[in-house]
């Protein structure tokens, strides 16, 4: 009984922090057409996480634009307006690698989709620094799980 209490409080140490998306609602997207998903984005750890990346993907394999979906993900200013454009003047965003983020930040996706349907084994995976430290993180989200293009 008191191993497993030791390990509890070992693993609970290792667990440092996570990043949160919130969900928008997207629906269906016209194939081809180049979209811009803001969507707010929270680092719950202490201290930085700086982004190393941030990738699509499905089982735990990278989604490439040869399953009809073509992405990339920048970093944003935490006030910009949450929400899906189809235009491609969004204001200020940076690239993912090397972002810092420490509490809220925001996450803009720039996507084109063909022939999409919503698949529940969709998720992002986030690499990044934390105390110097390489970490990992596969994030659910219903945006990313629900992306779909026209019929």
């Amino acid at each position: 009984m008191i191993s497993s209490v030791l390990v509890i409080g070992c693993s609970n140490q290792e667990n440092t922090g996570e990043f949160s998306i919130a969900d928008i609602s997207t629906g269906e997207k016209q194939a081809g057409q180049k979209y811009f998903m803001v969507m707010p984005f929270e680092w719950s750890g202490e201290g930085v996480a700086e982004i190393q990346s941030i990738d699509i993907v499905k089982d735990g394999k990278l989604i490439t634009s040869d399953a009809g979906i073509s992405y990339t993900f920048y970093g944003g200013n935490p006030a910009k307006k949450t929400g899906v454009y189809g235009r491609s003047d969004i204001g200020e965003k940076e690239p993912i690698n090397g972002f810092i983020i420490e509490e809220a930040s925001t996450l803009i996706l720039e996507i084109s989709l063909q022939n999409v349907h919503p698949n529940e084994d969709r998720a992002l995976h986030v690499i990044y620094l934390n105390n110097g430290k390489e970490k990992e993180q596969v994030l659910h989200s219903s945006l990313i799980e629900g992306l779909t293009t026209q019929s």
